[in-house]
């Protein structure tokens, strides 16, 4: 019995080795083992590929994200592009219109600056003229020989009518130098006031009868 235990442990060990894997449990559990360890590789394999395909979609969904948000944003610019051009075309039609109704008043007041100068630059003229014309007629004689049509003259009606009428200017004035110089030297008597009441009396006809032959 001891030389066998001797004999068992002098044995060599891949005997042993190879007997227990010939050991139909150790077989199976072997074969379960590889398969299981297949599954696993097979199970990473599947995780690897799932994992890149998420990752590839997860890449597409974010850049169709992105793409949405700058269209998006695109739009939103374009749409406040669009509103503040508007804004500023409405800002321009009234700052023209200002400027429009601007200009036309100051062509108002140009044109009223241009009249009052004008009318400022004709009125010493006028009142030249009107000057002039007050010391003519001042100056003419009151009354001026009539011309005939053809400038050859007067008929001697016309003459005789004119002398008649000089004759009783010069005795109208004649008569009121009279009157005052009486008037002045001899007030207060009463044949002074019979002279003032026959020069007075005389002298409303007188200027009549010169009016109508005037006339």
């Amino acid at each position: 019995m001891i030389s066998t235990e001797r004999t068992a442990r002098h044995a060599p060990p891949s005997a042993d080795v190879d007997a227990l894997l010939e050991h139909p449990l150790v077989r199976d559990l072997i074969r379960e083992s590889e398969s299981m360890l297949m599954e696993l590789a097979v199970l990473r394999e599947a995780h690897a590929h799932r994992h890149v395909s998420e990752e590839r979609q997860f890449i597409s969904e974010e850049k169709a994200a992105r793409a949405s948000l700058y269209a998006d944003e695109a739009r939103a610019r374009v749409g406040c592009a669009a509103v503040a051009q508007s804004r500023l075309a409405r800002r321009v039609v009234s700052v023209e219109r200002v400027l429009a109704d601007e200009e036309a008043e100051n062509e108002k007041l140009r044109s009223f600056a241009e009249l009052a100068q004008a009318q400022l630059d004709s009125r010493p003229h006028a009142e030249g003229v009107k000057a002039t014309t007050e010391s003519a007629a001042s100056s003419s004689p009151p009354i001026k020989a009539r011309r005939g049509d053809g400038g050859s003259g007067a008929t001697d009606g016309d003459g005789d009518s004119r002398r008649q009428s000089l004759e009783e200017i010069t005795n109208l004035r004649g008569s009121v130098k009279r009157l005052r110089s009486v008037e002045s030297s001899e007030s207060g008597t009463p044949r002074d006031r019979r002279h003032r009441l026959s020069g007075t009396q005389r002298s409303p006809g007188a200027l009549t009868k010169v009016r109508k032959t005037m006339q």
